[in-house]
């Protein structure tokens, strides 16, 4: 797997244990938005993320 595929990979999980925590009542919509922009920078992530598409829906 190469390191581009890697960090994608990463900040999708990632973003997906936010939206747990959002569900949860921990973090806010607007929280979400703005620690997913800073894991989507830090990661360098090259790919685009629908929140209504991501994996943990519940």
């Amino acid at each position: 797997m190469n390191k581009s595929r890697i960090k994608n990979c990463a900040l999708y999980h990632e973003i997906c244990i936010l939206r747990i925590l959002v569900q949860m009542g921990y973090l806010s919509e607007d929280e979400l938005k703005g620690i997913s922009q800073i894991a989507a920078e830090d990661y360098q992530a090259t790919i685009n993320i629908d929140k209504n598409l991501v994996c943990c829906n519940f």
